[in-house]
């Protein structure tokens, strides 16, 4: 009995890609991305939202957000927020 396989790369609705952490990793795009400060990498791995700086040349919509090196997931750029989709299993504790 195979219940799965393959990957989960991203979730497809209303002409947006929400790409999964596995797949930002592997494919590393270099449009729409993120890169936030080791600060806001804390609050974003405790599940946080984050008040949009410097989000002037980037698409609304789903965003790559990146530290340093590490791809840590999609967000979804609003007017106020960035909304975290980061799934709670890879949340820190």
């Amino acid at each position: 009995n195979i219940d799965l396989i393959g990957l989960y790369f991203g979730f497809y609705k209303d002409n947006e890609l929400r790409l999964s952490v596995d797949a930002c990793n592997l494919i590393k795009p270099v449009k729409n991305v993120l890169e936030i400060s080791d600060e806001d990498e804390d609050k974003w791995m405790h599940g946080q939202d984050l008040v949009p700086v410097n989000v002037e040349k980037l698409k609304k919509g789903f965003i790559i957000i990146k530290n340093k090196e590490n791809f840590l997931g999609t967000g979804k750029l609003t007017e106020t927020k960035i909304l975290n989709f980061l799934p709670k299993e890879r949340r820190r504790k």
